[in-house]
């Protein structure tokens, strides 16, 4: 997740946006892990949430970037709905 905390020209960019970007990126983290550690769900999801509040934060090094809260909500409700979605699936 070094695009969240780097500088912004070095993000890639599709034309669906940003804010789908990034549910889509922590919906493919929130499968992957779920997946990986079926029986620790509840530390899986502890782990992504620290992980998106660390990396919200620490845009506040950058000068060019911007830490929000919206952004960070939009990272947690990727990453659960992957972690809902690959527990349907098992």
């Amino acid at each position: 997740m070094v695009m969240t905390v780097g500088p912004i020209a070095l993000r890639p960019a599709t034309w669906l946006g940003p804010e789908v970007e990034r549910f889509a990126a922590f919906l493919l983290l929130g499968i992957t892990f779920s997946l990986t550690y079926p029986k620790r769900l509840i530390f899986v999801a502890t782990i992504i949430i620290f992980a998106c509040g660390l990396f919200e934060y620490a845009q506040h090094i950058m000068p060019c970037r911007h830490a929000d809260m919206g952004n960070f909500l939009v990272k947690i409700a990727g990453a659960a709905t992957g972690m809902a979605g690959a527990k349907l699936l098992r």
